[in-house]
């Protein structure tokens, strides 16, 4: 009595190239490095369903079908590498790949890309961050990785929407543009596209800058995000199913599949009683319960105490963080000497010093709060504080603040 529906959303998949760092300020790196992606083995084994794609989506009206895209072959890709500036001291220039820690497929790309890359002598170090960590080092070029995977969904049904929040100026410093293009022609055909009210014109103009930006490779375009939805088949109307069945499109703008106000529903047709499902990764869920001030906390219910209250400073949370990592299986060690706390818990190691405001994460400086330096660990009342959400979002945790009970809310997946 459940179907499964499959569409697709419109968003790209893409590994955003840094335009202004070495070393892929070089346009043969660039290449090089999309000349080192199986995009097969990430369409059937990593992402299976989703489908390639390029600067747009093919289900975005004002995609360009007669692109060529680029293909595994490492053969052009050492051609273009030693064609770069960087050829020949390549060891000198890493190239550094974010991927999002809630999203663990990424790994699988970032570690492909690895693999493949290492066989023409470019070192690409894989780096897992939180969400919130990537979105706040993307607003400074300075801090913007050489690589970050991301999918972006387009703001409307239409190319001109996705070129302009990825490719347009006026979007820099944001998530959507980790490749700090700052090009001014594109800038002025994103724009002219944009003005233009002839449809068969405004596409052209479309084309022009999907053919420009694949000459550019200032991205590496993965695939076309699929999403895969269970519903009760036997009583509800999923329109965006209807339409998959009838091998119609969905609607490609994010959410838009889910305006329940279209939906349909028939409780009489209903085949069974609805059985609640409790995922895997609910039953291993640990959920904490912070509040400020208080000296006391909840793991799943149970109370706990911590060595101090948690604090605010900077308008960011410090707590003692001991009890709150070992409470999840991990460890902390602190070396007086040198005045560093260590955080263990799995694979994931950090090191924070007192009074500094970057840290590492598995090795890799790392600031800890790119909006504000001042966050820093710090002692109070002889008690090691360090900064809640960098040191948790880190080891894979959620947080969530509640202002009005100061209450803080830490969910992890064991």
């Amino acid at each position: 009595n459940t179907g499964l529906a499959t569409f697709y959303l419109g968003g790209v998949m893409s590994v955003m190239l840094n335009n202004k760092k070495a070393p892929t300020d070089d346009i043969h790196f660039r290449k090089a490095l999309a000349y080192c992606v199986d995009y097969q083995q990430v369409i059937n084994k990593i992402f299976p369903g989703s489908r390639s794609s390029s600067v747009v989506s093919r289900s975005t009206p004002g995609y360009d079908p007669n692109l060529k895209l680029y293909t595994l072959d490492l053969e052009k890709a050492l051609a273009e590498l030693k064609q770069s500036k960087y050829y020949g001291k390549l060891d000198q220039y890493p190239f550094e790949l974010y991927w999002n820690a809630s999203n663990p497929d990424q790994e699988k790309i970032a570690l492909m890309i690895q693999a493949n890359a290492a066989t023409l002598g470019i070192t690409v170090k894989v780096v897992k961050a939180p969400w919130l960590t990537i979105t706040n080092i993307m607003t400074k070029l300075e801090t913007t990785p050489t690589g970050t995977i991301i999918s972006v969904p387009a703001p409307y049904a239409e190319a001109g929407g996705l070129l302009s929040v990825r490719y347009s100026s006026s979007s820099l410093g944001t998530w959507q543009q980790g490749e700090w293009l700052q090009s001014p022609e594109i800038d002025t055909l994103i724009k002219l596209s944009l003005a233009t009210t002839d449809q068969t014109k405004r596409f052209q103009l479309y084309y022009a800058i999907q053919e420009k930006l694949v000459s550019l490779c200032p991205s590496i375009w993965l695939f076309e995000n699929q999403v895969k939805q269970v519903y009760r088949s036997d009583y509800v109307v999923f329109p965006a199913a209807e339409a998959a069945k009838n091998g119609k499109p969905a609607n490609p703008l994010l959410g838009y599949n889910f305006y329940y106000r279209d939906f349909k529903v028939f409780p009489e047709n209903a085949k069974g009683p609805y059985q609640p499902f409790v995922s895997e990764s609910t039953k291993n869920q640990s959920v904490m319960v912070l509040q400020i001030g208080k000296s006391t906390f909840t793991i799943n219910g149970t109370s706990k105490t911590l060595d101090s209250p948690p604090v605010i400073k900077e308008d960011r949370t410090l707590v003692p963080i001991r009890a709150i990592v070992e409470a999840l299986g991990g460890t902390v060690g602190w070396d007086g000497t040198a005045r560093k706390a260590t955080v263990t818990l799995g694979s994931t190691s950090l090191g924070l010093w007192i009074g500094k405001s970057t840290a590492t994460v598995n090795g890799v400086n790392t600031p800890i709060d790119t909006a504000n330096a001042k966050v820093v660990p710090e002692i109070i009342n002889s008690r090691t504080m360090l900064p809640l959400r960098f040191v948790t979002e880190n080891l894979g945790a959620m947080v969530g603040w509640d202002q009005s009970t100061q209450t803080i809310t830490i969910t992890f997946h064991s």
